[in-house]
């Protein structure tokens, strides 16, 4: 199948965590047609698990929900930012936590149709516990769990972020 070629891209909104651009296409039958792309730098999420192999996690309010959700550490690529450099810096960031050994188990789109940003899941062991540094904006508490009881909380509908089930379930496979 054929890429739709981009016939004009228009930049409608650029903030500080993704732009929204307007593009003219051409699709394969010779139609033009519009399409909205949220431009985002890609994340990373980290599933960090302690000696105890339980999980780290951080509950926050998030707006988008409108809910406070308990999620697994994660974070906005800083523009040219290496993913694992990344995933390493928000893991202190948000927990306090470094970790001697770090590997990329997975990329995705979470809304390839409409958004660009990549997720990158790392998986963290060896972790040294330290004093979290969050943003001056960002409000987490950090939280430990077994994967059993993370589990039960998705069956229950108690965790609901996309990121955070997918990374859970991964990690449970």
């Amino acid at each position: 199948m054929e890429p739709y070629k981009t016939l004009e891209r228009k930049e409608i909104y650029s903030g500080p965590i993704f732009d929204l651009t307007q593009h003219t296409v051409r699709l394969p039958n010779g139609k033009d047609a519009r399409r909205d792309i949220i431009e985002h730098n890609g994340a990373a999420v980290i599933i960090a698990v302690t000696e105890e192999d339980n999980l780290v996690m951080v509950r926050q309010y998030r707006n988008g929900s409108n809910s406070v959700m308990l999620e697994l550490p994660a974070g906005k690529l800083d523009l040219g930012e290496d993913p694992k450099a990344c995933a390493l810096r928000e893991l202190e960031e948000e927990t306090g936590y470094r970790a001697s050994k770090i590997e990329l188990i997975l990329k995705m789109y979470p809304v390839a149709a409409y958004c660009t940003e990549k997720i990158n899941m790392f998986l963290a062991k060896g972790l040294e516990q330290g004093t979290p540094k969050p943003d001056e904006d960002e409000f987490v508490e950090v939280e430990e769990y077994s994967l059993s009881a993370l589990l039960t909380m998705i069956d229950n509908g108690e965790i609901t972020d996309m990121r955070t089930i997918l990374g859970v379930l991964y990690y449970a496979r």
